[in-house]
């Protein structure tokens, strides 16, 4: 609405009485233009033309006026039409959004870019993605393939189709017997080359009528042979050699005579060797025949006793032990037969050499109980390399020693515990199982 516009006070001159008359005078002409304008008829021409004069200019300031409402009109419609798609896209959304809707429009803004960082990531993991996809489905085809495998197995085993690790006690038997076969396998060949091509079952048979400590004696010996062998075959190629060089110095006339006189000289220094040969080899053994027997009548106790414990664990394999003096002159102990042969420590089976040492420490053991206080003899699984036999005849032994001085023998075969048992059953020892 128009605004009714207040007279301003002009600065002019007090009216003068001639003014002041005739404005009391009565109505003055424009009376009606003053009421259109909203003026009381009493205003001055000064101030009436004042006031057209600014109705005049308030024409524009009303356009303008009317232009700002109309540009506010607008902002409101299109803030009502932001708040209307702001809600709509919030609701489609299911975000939360304040309640201004320049606010919301802004956290829509956010939202959409990091959206759209996100679809751009997206796209660029997408080929990625689908090989992982692609990766996982065969590797989810592999597993149930393997799943259905070892239910398979477990089906042939007799398990239940969950019970992986009765399964896996299985596969690791089957690897140990695939482990084992493959074993065999080699040993088979090498038994086929070293048997010069012989069936497996004539090398049994022969096998099974040989001791295996004779064996062990045998394949020592053969390989003392073979390096003697070795040492003669260089021998006779460097005496090859020599010769054939003194064949080509024969052929000159001018040394045949010096080879006549060298065979001469050969020949009486040949007499003169073989002579003291024969001399010194009888005298070799006389001296030889002398030590053994006087080592036989004055053979050292502990020696003695070891010897018999040595009979007895072998059952009666080795009838005692020795002495004799090897190639340096040092005495060494060895191992007498029934049959009066010998056989060296390092020729003898594991199993055996270790019942030679513990019949040895047994010796000791009851020497020193006989000047002190005996001390407890304490083995752990001494019986590893003996056969049933002597495991037996060896427990015996220390069933006794029991007797001596306390004894205890640690191990985990079921084997040598059925063993004990039966001596236990006896009152000779006693069976501790630890858990």
């Amino acid at each position: 609405p128009a605004r009714t516009p207040r007279p301003r006070p002009s600065a002019r001159a007090p009216a003068s009485p001639r003014s002041s008359a005739r404005r009391r005078a009565g109505p003055r002409p424009g009376g009606p233009a003053l009421a259109r304008l909203a003026l009381p008829a009493s205003t001055s021409p000064e101030d009436a033309a004042s006031a057209a004069h600014e109705w005049a200019g308030a024409r524009g300031v009303l356009d303008a006026l009317g232009q700002v409402r109309r540009r506010v009109f607008r902002m409101d419609e299109d803030e009502a039409d932001l708040k209307a798609r702001v809600d709509a896209i919030g609701r489609a959304s299911g975000l939360a959004l304040p309640e201004d809707a320049v606010a919301a429009a802004r956290m829509l803004q956010a939202r959409f870019i990091e959206n759209d960082a996100a679809r751009a990531r997206r796209e660029t993991l997408a080929p990625d993605a689908e090989e992982a996809a692609r990766t996982a489905a065969a590797r989810r085809l592999a597993l149930a393939e393997r799943e259905a495998a070892a239910a398979r197995l477990c089906e042939i085993a007799g398990l239940l189709d969950d019970d992986w690790t009765g399964l896996a006690a299985l596969a690791e038997r089957h690897a140990g017997r695939l482990a084992l076969t493959d074993e065999i396998a080699r040993v088979e060949d090498g038994l086929a080359t070293a048997g010069d091509g012989l069936p497996l079952e004539a090398l049994k048979s022969a096998a099974a009528e040989r001791d295996p400590d004779s064996l062990a004696g045998d394949l020592a010996a053969l390989e003392d042979r073979e390096r003697e062998l070795d040492a003669d075959v260089e021998a006779a190629s460097l005496a090859e050699h020599a010769a054939r060089a003194a064949v080509a110095g024969h052929h000159e006339a001018a040394g045949v005579n010096r080879a006549v006189v060298a065979r001469e000289s050969a020949t009486a220094e040949l007499h003169d060797v073989v002579e003291r040969y024969v001399e010194l080899s009888l005298a070799r053994d006389l001296v030889e025949d002398a030590i053994a027997k006087v080592r036989a009548e004055r053979q050292d106790p502990l020696v003695a006793r070891a010897a018999a414990l040595f009979r007895c664990a072998t059952r009666g394999a080795y009838a005692g032990l020795g002495a004799e003096v090897d190639a340096a002159g040092v005495p060494a102990v060895v191992g007498q037969r029934a049959d009066g042969s010998s056989v060296e420590v390092r020729a003898m089976s594991d199993g055996a050499r270790d019942q030679l040492y513990l019949a040895f420490r047994l010796a000791s053991l009851e020497a020193y109980a006989r000047e002190a206080e005996p001390l407890p003899f304490v083995a752990d699984d001494v019986l590893v390399h003996f056969d049933d036999a002597r495991s037996q005849a060896t427990l015996e032994l220390l069933a006794d020693f029991g007797a001596t001085a306390q004894t205890l023998l640690f191990t985990h075969h079921d084997s040598v515990r059925a063993m004990a048992e039966t001596l236990a059953a006896d009152g000779r020892c006693g069976v501790v199982a630890l858990e």
